[in-house]
């Protein structure tokens, strides 16, 4: 192999490298960014804070993201999805099926991080004009998806034929916006089965009519 040769391969392994490491170091900045967002809230959640908390320089930080409001949108974007996924994920199963899956996602012991994030994102779009945006896309997406699936269960005959969807989508909405705050308005029934299985019961017979 020719010095010239060489040497091209040698800038291309290095680009490589830094490609990855940069993808690595996002990586941790996204991760240690949602685990300060969820324990202190995003208010006190800074980009020092989160470049102390990775082991990087402040600069480095904003070198991935913009800035906070930047950062925001990718620790709520995640979320956002973990959220829709249970529905969206498979609509080969009965309606109600997907339905109960978001509920009991929302009301697992081990999602607290996931429903402090929403309850932050709703607070953050108070003030934040992007993640307002992304809020309102995530609002949207949901009530979508919530109406498909409704329609669906009352073809499945599982829901009553003359069930307002308007309505349902919107209860259903906010009871679930509820269960971002499951820790302080219930903790003590995070992960009870009994509470999940009254849930499952109750999400049937308000379908029911």
């Amino acid at each position: 192999m020719s010095t010239s040769a060489r040497a091209n391969s040698s800038t291309k392994q290095r680009r490589a490298k830094g490609v990855r490491d940069g993808a690595y170091t996002r990586e941790r900045i996204l991760d240690e960014a949602t685990r300060l967002i969820a324990e202190r809230g995003f208010r006190n959640t800074t980009m020092k804070s989160v470049a102390a908390s990775v082991g990087v320089t402040e600069p480095a930080v904003y070198r991935h993201f913009d800035g906070k409001e930047e950062l925001l949108v990718a620790v709520f974007a995640e979320a956002v999805s973990r959220v829709l996924r249970p529905v969206a994920r498979d609509t080969s199963g009965p309606a109600i099926e997907g339905i109960g899956r978001q509920l009991t996602l929302l009301m697992s012991p081990d999602q607290s991080t996931l429903r402090r994030l929403i309850a932050e994102m709703y607070a953050a779009a108070l003030v934040e004009p992007k993640v307002a945006i992304l809020a309102k896309e995530f609002i949207d997406n949901a009530s979508s998806l919530l109406i498909s699936e409704l329609g669906r269960a009352i073809e499945e005959g599982d829901a009553a034929p003359d069930l307002n969807l308007t309505f349902a989508r919107a209860s259903l909405h906010i009871f679930m916006t509820g269960l971002a705050h499951h820790e302080t308005l219930a903790n003590d029934l995070i992960g009870d089965k009994a509470w999940a299985d009254f849930i499952d019961k109750g999400l049937r017979k308000f379908l029911a009519g």
